[in-house]
C-alpha cells in the first residue's frame, strides 16, 4: 500500500528567508554605524559655539561640525584651538585664521582694518565682510607702540574673533600667536541651528 502523501498536502517547510533579510538589514546598519564611528572619532568631531566672539558669523549654541584632517589651515579658515596658555585651558577658541607662519600683520586700530603680506612691503588690507564692526569705537587691542607690524614665527598662527571687541585672541598676549599643534580642527559645516544649516565661511 502507498502511504506517499500527495504533494499538495504535504507540510511546508517554515522560511527563513525573513530572517535572513533582517540579519542583511542588520549587518548593513551595524557597517554603517562603524563607519561614522570611525569618521567622527579620526576624520570628524562635533563642537558647541560658547560665547559671542565670534558673532555674528556665529552664534552661541552653534553646532559645528569639525575636520581635523591634516594641513595648514589657511588664512580665512575657522578653526577650533586647545590653548594651554589661556586661563580657561579645558575651553576650547573658536577664531578665524588671520595669518600664518612667516606672514606679517599689521592692525590699524582707529580703522578696523588689517594688513597681511610676505613682507612689511607687500602687505594689503585683505577684505573682512564677516567682522562686527562697531562705527563709534576703537577696535580692542593691547598694542604697544612698536608691536605692529608683527611676523609670525614659523609654525604658528595669528587669529582674532569676527567680534573685534568681544574677543579674547591673538592681540592679546594671554593668547598671542598660537602654535599650529594647538589646532583642533576647521570647522567646515553649521548642523543646528536649522535654518542656519550649511557651510561655514
Amino acid at each position: 500500500m502507498n502511504t506517499t502523501l500527495p504533494e499538495q498536502n504535504a507540510p511546508k517547510r517554515p522560511s527563513h528567508r525573513p530572517v535572513y533579510e533582517a540579519l542583511d538589514w542588520m549587518e548593513v546598519f551595524l557597517t554603517a554605524l562603524v563607519c561614522v564611528v570611525l569618521l567622527f572619532t579620526f576624520v570628524f568631531r562635533v563642537v558647541v559655539v560658547s560665547g559671542s566672539s565670534m558673532s555674528n558669523t556665529l552664534q552661541n549654541g552653534d553646532y559645528l561640525v569639525l575636520s581635523s584632517l591634516g594641513g595648514t589651515p589657511e588664512c580665512g579658515d575657522i578653526v577650533v584651538l586647545q590653548v594651554n596658555t589661556y586661563s580657561e585651558g579645558k575651553k576650547p577658541l573658536i577664531k578665524r585664521v588671520i595669518a600664518k607662519g612667516g606672514q606679517w600683520v599689521d592692525i590699524d586700530f582707529a580703522t578696523w582694518t588689517v594688513s597681511v603680506g610676505d613682507t612689511p612691503e607687500t602687505m594689503e588690507v585683505i577684505d573682512e565682510p564677516y567682522v562686527l564692526f562697531h562705527e563709534d569705537q576703537w577696535m580692542a587691542g593691547y598694542a604697544t607702540e612698536d608691536q605692529y607690524p608683527m611676523q609670525i614665527e614659523e609654525g604658528h598662527l595669528f587669529v582674532m574673533g569676527d567680534n573685534r571687541n568681544g574677543s579674547l585672541d591673538s592681540r592679546d598676549p594671554l593668547i598671542g600667536q598660537v602654535d599650529e599643534h594647538y589646532v583642533i580642527g576647521r570647522a567646515v559645516f553649521r548642523l543646528f541651528p536649522l535654518q542656519s544649516f550649511g557651510t561655514v565661511a
